[in-house]
């Protein structure tokens, strides 16, 4: 009895690794995960740069043995820029709360970077955004909430004016 839960167990984290694993191509894979995606990403901000760096790292390094490895046994570690951006919006919270307030800032610049936001569409995003803060500020609440509140809030307005903003 014990091996039929074991094997149903196993079997039900291999569906789903497998179903994580194929939601990414085979240029995300080399691009975003392994020691590749790591190092890339966490030299640059800036996607026009990562992501190049972190492809020749990938294939120089092991031929991208490991990005393929962690996809598959970790897909969480290598996804896309929702991770990244969300760290990043979390560790600058007040800086980016007060670049928003004045509408403009490094940290604001660079957690456009880093969410992969195109230079054309970075304006339209920071307007928004904004709005946004201003709307969120202006609650009874929003002094109460906490720094991981305000950073799930502000990464859920990101996300939204992302979607309708910028072409990434």
């Amino acid at each position: 009895m014990k091996k039929l839960g074991f094997a149903v167990s196993a079997l039900s984290v291999l569906a789903f690794t497998t179903v994580n694993a194929s939601d990414r191509d085979f240029g995300q894979i080399y691009s975003e995960c392994g020691i590749g995606g790591m190092i890339g990403f966490g030299i640059s901000n800036d996607h026009s740069t990562a992501k190049p760096l972190a492809i020749v790292t990938n294939v120089t390094w092991d031929l991208g043995t490991t990005a393929i490895s962690s996809n598959i046994s970790s897909p969480a570690t290598c996804s896309g820029g929702k991770e990244r951006t969300a760290a990043f919006i979390y560790q600058n919270y007040p800086q980016l709360e007060t670049d928003l307030a004045m509408g403009e800032g490094q940290h604001l610049i660079s957690l456009l970077n880093v969410a992969g936001c195109s230079a054309s569409a970075q304006a339209d995003v920071v307007s928004g955004l904004r709005a946004d803060l201003a709307a969120s500020a202006s609650q009874d609440s929003y002094a109460s909430k906490t720094r991981f509140e305000k950073s799930e809030v502000l990464h859920s307005q990101l996300s939204q004016r992302m979607a309708t903003s910028c072409s990434i």
